[in-house]
């Protein structure tokens, strides 16, 4: 009977680590997630400001080729 009891105790204290080695490492892997999601998010802005940027420099190239024409007449 004690031994019985024992077995038992020690399988319930092995499906505990058990669970909690799981929800560590959800937790990890959760952590994990919002940081890539972050990347994502900061890629995300940083390839609408080089968009931007480019527009930018494209308008000042079409002025400044523009002011080059006007100064060849």
């Amino acid at each position: 009977m004690i031994t019985c009891i024992a077995i038992f105790g020690a399988a319930i204290l092995l499906l505990a680590g058990c669970v909690a080695f799981l929800a560590a490492k959800l937790e990890r892997m959760e952590k994990q997630e919002q940081t890539e999601l972050e990347l994502l998010r900061q890629r995300k802005e940083f390839q609408e400001h080089l968009a931007k940027e480019e527009r930018q420099f494209q308008a000042l190239m079409n002025y400044r080729g523009g002011l080059d024409e006007a100064q060849e007449i």
